[in-house]
């Protein structure tokens, strides 16, 4: 087995540390948060047919006014009171939830942001739903059912006799639902997919201290965020297994000055694999990198230096990655890990030292690990606890 010294880390945690770089436009500091979480709370369009049976049954028990004597204007009353229900009652809860999402989408946090950019960009590449036109197809049918409810409220008028009002109130409602189905029940399903997809996004924490493990495809990321967290990542043996941000959680336990136990609660972020060849970021990629840059985590980076699947992600690919992120995020409080070192071949060696000399480098902590076996976890474990504390003390100031 193989033996590596640990390398500690000497840089002191601060609140600059935890900011990107402001030397160039895409290392501003971050902003405040300005809503985190919105996307969780968008509400759903109600589905079709219940939205059809519920605007009918409000038309159902319009019953006419007895106050007017005659026949026929008590009968154009009650026609264009339930044209009017009935339009109403199709194009309003349309409307207040397209005003909902708009309005949300402008009030989210910069991370939230691009969950949804990336979330919307993966789903027009798998079957071409665009989010936001789907949302101007349904706006534009509901404006249609508006415009076409006041024009056949205002055509009762010309009816002659009570049999004709009713025939054109039958023929006027049957035209508002068949309208209804042709603009907006074929739309509503994919807004209620896409609202499903985005309630399912990560819901993360600012309060929180957080790590974020960044490293290239089935390097073994998933599986430390089982043992370390709360988080259950799915874990197969093939690339890009991880397709989004998983949210695990950690307590950490110590005692204060007193003797009494402060807990300290924590997130453990796994993240998809990044590969940045020729420095470029795919939309899973940019995901875990925008994690990096938006969110004030710590890093752990995570290597796999056995011979298993060395086509996508190599040493070379590993280094580089590391490299190019490790730039952008000088100031980041980060940590390295090699993992799977129970299957670690005696030529792997020279990989080991190479890493162990870029972390010596730059004076960052490294570890090796299995989380099959444990050999190495505790000792990850005690540096991940001390990462968290110290940005746990930040963010108390911050």
């Amino acid at each position: 087995m193989f033996r590596v010294p640990v390398v500690r880390s000497r840089t002191l945690i601060s609140a600059r540390l935890l900011s990107t770089p402001s030397t160039s436009s895409t290392n501003s500091p971050t902003p405040p948060p300005r809503k985190p979480g919105l996307l969780q709370q968008l509400p759903a369009f109600q589905p079709p047919d219940e939205h059809l049976n519920a605007s009918l049954k409000k038309i159902q028990w319009l019953k006419p006014d007895p106050t007017i004597k005659n026949a026929k204007l008590r009968a154009q009353k009650q026609s264009s009171e339930k044209l009017q229900t009935l339009t109403t009652a199709l194009s309003q809860p349309i409307l207040e939830r397209l005003k909902r999402w708009r309005y949300t989408f402008k009030q989210l946090h910069p991370f939230d942001d691009v969950v949804l950019r990336l979330t919307v960009s993966n789903r027009v590449k798998i079957d071409g739903v665009e989010l936001f036109s789907m949302m101007d197809k349904v706006d534009d049918g509901r404006k249609r059912i508006t415009k076409l409810g006041k024009e056949l409220s205002g055509g009762v008028k010309n009816c002659e006799r009570t049999k004709d009002i009713n025939d054109f109130t039958d023929d006027a409602v049957a035209e508002l639902l068949k309208m209804y189905k042709s603009t907006i029940n074929p739309i509503l399903p994919y807004l209620n997919e896409y609202h499903k997809l985005l309630r399912t996004t990560p819901l993360y924490d600012f309060k929180s201290p957080t790590l974020l493990l960044i490293g290239a495809p089935n390097v073994g990321k998933s599986s430390l965020v089982r043992r370390l967290s709360s988080g259950k990542p799915e874990v197969n043996d093939y690339s890009f297994t991880t397709k989004s941000v998983t949210i695990g959680h950690k307590i950490i336990t110590k005692l204060d000055e007193y003797g009494y136990e402060d807990k300290l609660r924590c997130q453990v972020m796994d993240s998809p694999g990044v590969l940045l060849r020729e420095g470029k970021a795919n939309d899973m990629e940019e995901l875990t990198v925008k994690s990096a840059e938006l969110l004030p985590t710590a890093v752990m980076f995570v290597w796999d230096l056995s011979k298993k699947d060395q086509g996508t992600s190599n040493f070379e690919v590993q280094k580089k990655a590391r490299e190019t992120l490790r730039s952008k995020f000088p100031r980041r409080p980060w940590f390295d890990v090699i993992t799977k070192i129970d299957v670690l071949d005696p030529e792997d060696q020279e990989m080991v030292e190479e890493v162990e000399r870029i972390c010596k480098t730059n004076g960052e902590a490294l570890h090796m690990v299995s989380a099959i076996t444990g050999e190495g976890l505790e000792e990850v474990e005690v540096e991940v606890e001390r990462v968290l504390t110290e940005v746990g003390e930040v963010l108390e100031v911050l």
